[in-house]
């Protein structure tokens, strides 16, 4: 086993709620933590961050884990893949020709371009694949030229090796 550091996030914040550091066997522990939703980070130089959902249903509890596995940038990964649907958050009707962006990190809307960028089919279905694992950011904005328009919005996913993260989808709001 070896050391790591990672952070404890909540689902709307890229500052770390609590942070620590493994023993030497690998365990950690994370001592009072409120009731929530959270992204555990799991971080090491050369390594893929690795992310994990947890939900912490006591009013304050400990946060652990028995298994973390994380990947060396200098092994040989299989990418994976992001699919979803884009609907209008009021009617749930299928979003025909929406651009989707798929972008680099967490909460990751402004800079650079886009790493790529599709539009939603006539189900409202859009996929990204081919991307190394690690924390993106998908971005829905409207540049349809109809009198209906929607209000931009965004959410992370994490890619996993090898796997297809899928009903990565969202309802937009009519502006």
């Amino acid at each position: 086993a070896y050391s790591k550091d990672f952070k404890i996030a909540d689902f709307t914040s890229n500052d770390a709620i609590k942070s620590t550091e493994t023993k030497e066997d690998g365990e950690y522990k994370i001592s009072s933590v409120k009731a929530g939703n959270y992204y555990l980070i799991f971080q090491k130089e050369g390594y893929y961050d690795t992310v994990q959902t947890c939900l912490v249903a006591n009013t304050e509890s400990e946060v652990t884990n028995p298994t973390v596995i994380l990947t060396s940038h200098d092994e040989e990964t299989e990418k994976g893949s992001v699919s979803g649907r884009i609907i209008d958050s009021v009617t749930g009707s299928a979003l025909k020709g929406m651009t989707v962006r798929i972008r680099d990190g967490q909460n990751n809307i402004t800079g650079d371009l886009a790493a790529d960028e599709i539009l939603t089919d006539a189900d409202g279905k859009y996929k990204f694949g081919d991307l190394k694992p690690g924390i993106y950011t998908v971005q829905i904005v409207d540049l349809r030229d109809q009198e209906q328009r929607y209000i931009s919005t965004y959410f992370n996913v994490y890619i996993e090796a090898g796997k297809e993260s899928s009903d990565n989808g969202t309802g937009v709001s009519p502006v």
